[in-house]
This record gives C-alpha cells, structure tokens and sequence, in this order.
C-alpha cells in the first residue's frame, strides 16, 4: 500500500470514527448512558451495527471515546483556573480542585473515563480522540501538558505531583502518596454517585481536604527528615 493509500486510509477512519463518537455523545446528553445502544448509535451515524465493530471493541469502548468529550470545558477552564499564582502547591490543588468539580458534576462519565476496563489503554485513546477532536483540546501551559496527556489517573497526578511537590514530598513516598490520593478520590467519586452529598460544591470541598491533609502529611515527614538529620 503506498503512503497515499495509507493516508487516505487513516483519514477515512478517523471520519468515520468521529460520526460514531458524535452519535454516541449526543445519546449520552439526549437519553443517558443507560439507555444507549448500538443500533441507536449506528442509525444515528448512519452506519449499521456492525461497521460499529470495525472501529471499536465493544458499545463500551465506543461510550468511552464518546464521554471525552467531557473533558472539553474542563481543559477549556484549566489555564485560566491556575493563573494567577507560582506557589507550586496552589498550581497543584487547583487542577485538583477543578477536575474534582467537573467529574463530580458528571460522575458517571469520569468514573467510565477513568476506572473503565479500557483504562489500561486510555493513553491511546485519548491521543486518538484529541487527534479526532483537535479543538477540544486547545492551548495550554507547558507545565500542564504531560498531565493532560496521560490516560491513566495514577500517571496525570503523578506527572503534575511530581513536578511541582517533588522538592516537598519525599522520594519514597511519592507513589505511596499518589496511590492514596486517587483512592481517597474514587471513593468520593462512588460516594457523590450513591448520592451521599447534597450538591457538587460539598464534594468537592470534602475531596479538596482529604488531598490537602494527604500533602500535609506527607509534607511534614520530610520536614521531620531534614530535623533529624540536622540532630
């Protein structure tokens, strides 16, 4: 196949890609993820069910490149959300602060994001929906990238943690602290989907305190460190 066809292939593919994650998204908001099938999806693109297959593993994986499109207005809102401060600390709690509240907002879809079984391959999947979708994606700070194009949630926290804290936390504990970090988040994640909170503002401000206590924690074992070495 010459690098023309090749192309032209890709192209093809990407077109069609983008009917089948447009039709799905617009289920999404129109019907809910509930009720989403894939003959609704293919009719919707104009393709019947089982072009559906040639493109994605399952009607999953295809709500999972749709629910994406979820991550526009949080990414649209970053930059601005961070400016204003240098304070490495601040940087790192408001990233935190903003996605907690748009995933809060829309639960269901962070939680099919980030915890699906396609996680494992989620890095690909959005370099592919942003290669899709370039616009979604937008302008950003040098410093936010990496973290904006990682997949898995354990990687984002750790690529943004381990850039503007790693001089704060210690070393061997930088996994430790970031593992306890995305759990304490799913389990308010799970808590705000069984309805345990009155409004998004409210679990947010809880998810906000877990991470800042995590980081004090963590922050005054190395402060003890360097005490005990000065001893």
């Amino acid at each position: 196949m010459t690098q023309f066809a090749m192309a032209k292939k890709d192209l093809q593919k990407s077109r069609i890609m983008k009917y089948f994650i447009e039709a799905a998204h617009k289920l999404l908001i129109d019907e809910g993820i509930e009720k989403i099938t894939a003959r609704k999806v293919a009719d919707l693109a104009g393709y019947n069910s089982a072009t559906l297959y040639n493109y994605f593993s399952n009607l999953d994986h295809l709500i999972c490149y749709a629910s994406m499109t979820y991550l526009k207005s949080y990414y649209a809102e970053l930059d601005d959300f961070v400016a204003g401060t240098d304070v490495p600390r601040e940087i790192f709690l408001k990233t935190w602060e903003l996605f907690s509240k748009h995933s809060f907002e829309n639960p269901k879809i962070f939680k099919l994001i980030f915890f699906s079984p396609h996680k494992n391959e989620l890095k690909q999947m959005i370099e592919t929906y942003f290669d899709i979708f370039p616009e979604n994606f937008g302008e950003h700070r040098v410093d936010l990238i990496p973290m904006l194009r990682e997949g898995d949630l354990k990687k984002r926290n750790m690529a943004i943690m381990s850039k503007k804290l790693g001089s704060e936390i210690p070393e061997d504990q930088l996994e430790t602290i970031n593992e306890i970090m995305i759990n304490l988040y799913r389990a308010t994640l799970d808590a705000v989907i069984s309805g345990e909170f009155e409004n998004v503002d409210d679990a947010v401000s809880y998810n906000m305190r877990l991470i800042d206590f995590t980081l004090d924690l963590s922050c005054a074992s190395k402060k003890s460190r360097r005490t005990k070495k000065k001893l």
